[in-house]
């Protein structure tokens, strides 16, 4: 998002299809804050640095503005939206996990990482969605064990240190890893 009119550009693109709440990684902004425009409003977590690096947030569009009943940026790799729903209100959180190689140069900020994020799961009001969004780097195998959290519907055969850590904050947190568990066409399965 460092690059001139790309706010415009995404926006459009979730115009076009449609789309009202869509989580960013690496927005790479170096402040907090909310940016009102017209046609949508871009909610955003600011990197601890302004090294053009990290950086969590929200853009959302059409009538979902207005569903808006609160955001928290955690920091510059998660960041929460409350959003108002017709039953019951959501708990929407978009995150940037550390990647394996950082996992490996520096399993404290891993831990940080994954401590942080359960702790905004437990202060998530009971009776809400909870709905986390975004790249955990995480790689999900197909072993027995991730079956009723992650599914089977993977490319990989063993999990990666960081789909462990995955798998261990859904299990702890009633959650479900949905990209493995439903069938994709294989160039989706990636991703």
């Amino acid at each position: 998002m460092l690059r001139a009119g790309k706010m415009e550009e995404i926006a459009d693109e979730l115009k076009k299809y449609n789309i009202h709440i869509t989580a960013l990684q690496e927005v790479r902004w170096a402040q907090d804050g909310w940016i009102k425009k017209q046609n949508y409003t871009l909610l955003y977590s600011r990197p601890k640095t302004s090294k053009g690096q990290y950086g969590t947030g929200f853009i959302i569009t059409g009538c979902a503005t207005q569903c808006i009943l609160g955001f928290t940026p955690i920091n510059e790799r998660m960041c929460k939206l409350r959003i108002r729903g017709k039953f019951y209100n959501m708990t929407i959180v978009s995150v940037y996990s550390p990647t394996e190689d950082e996992n490996k140069r520096n399993a404290e900020d891993v831990e940080r990482f994954y401590n942080k994020l359960s702790d905004v799961c437990d202060k998530t009001p009971r009776n809400d969605a909870l709905i986390l969004l975004g790249d955990f780097n995480a790689k999900i195998g197909k072993e027995h064990s991730n079956k009723r959290v992650a599914g089977r519907q993977t490319l990989r055969d063993i999990t990666s240190e960081n789909g462990e850590k995955l798998v261990q904050l859904a299990t702890a947190h009633n959650l479900e890893i949905s990209s493995t568990k439903f069938q994709h066409t294989r160039i989706h399965m990636g991703t």
